[in-house]
């Protein structure tokens, strides 16, 4: 029998080994907009959108929140599993944060969600009030 010792290595620092593996890679946290911002330069980038949910609609696939920030309205979806309603601690009314892709879907901007909660009351108070202040200069 011919046993040879196997050598191990520890290839952190050696010559040719991709630095790519050596440290964790960081992410920018996704900078808040609002949906008058919104154009063909986002499509596909994270953002964080806070306003309310206007309506709620089930889908045979996602589940599309209405969602209004004073500037403007846009769809948001939301997806678990075919014809299963997502986020059902979200309500209509509900005013909410999430952090959602912008994509286009039948020439019109959404937002897939990637998370979303809703605001405190005091969070919630401050929105409504952009909100009103948005809408009184427009």
């Amino acid at each position: 029998m011919n046993h040879k010792k196997h050598k191990t290595f520890d290839r952190k620092g050696q010559k040719g080994f991709p630095q790519k593996f050596e440290k964790k890679r960081e992410f920018a946290p996704p900078i808040a907009i609002t949906i008058d911002q919104i154009d063909a330069d986002v499509l596909g980038r994270r953002f964080v959108l806070e306003g309310q949910v206007e309506s709620i609609s089930q889908t045979g696939g996602p589940t599309l929140f209405s969602f209004s920030d004073g500037t403007g309205n846009l769809a948001l979806k939301g997806f678990v599993a075919p014809g299963k309603r997502a986020f059902p601690e979200i309500n209509e009314g509900d005013c909410i944060g999430a952090v959602v892709t912008i994509n286009e879907y039948n020439d019109e901007f959404e937002g897939e969600i990637v998370s979303i909660k809703k605001l405190s009351s005091s969070e919630t108070e401050n929105l409504k009030n952009r909100i009103k202040e948005i809408q009184r200069k427009g």
